[in-house]
């Protein structure tokens, strides 16, 4: 993460965060993998997590004025991108 994005926690009981990040479409996917690189790699080299099923899924939203009117429409869109993460 840069400086100038800031981190939301949405849910504590199933663990959902959202990041926004200054950024395009095009740019948040990137990121997103990165994320999702970085954290299947730790998983990976934490022997206590190693067993466990856990996973990370992405969801990339773009500011849409003509579609959107508020922060939460985008943070619907990011939490509806998610459905499509493979």
């Amino acid at each position: 993460m840069r400086d100038n994005d800031i981190t939301y926690i949405l849910e504590n009981e199933d663990p959902t965060w959202a990041i926004l990040l200054y950024t395009n479409a095009t740019g948040g996917r990137i990121a997103g993998q990165r994320a999702k690189d970085a954290f299947e790699k730790r998983i990976k080299e934490s022997p206590e997590l190693v067993n466990l099923a856990i996973s990370m899924v992405v969801g990339v939203s773009e500011w849409n004025a003509e579609e959107m009117s508020n922060p939460y429409d985008l943070m619907n869109d990011g939490i509806k991108e998610t459905q499509y993460d493979v």
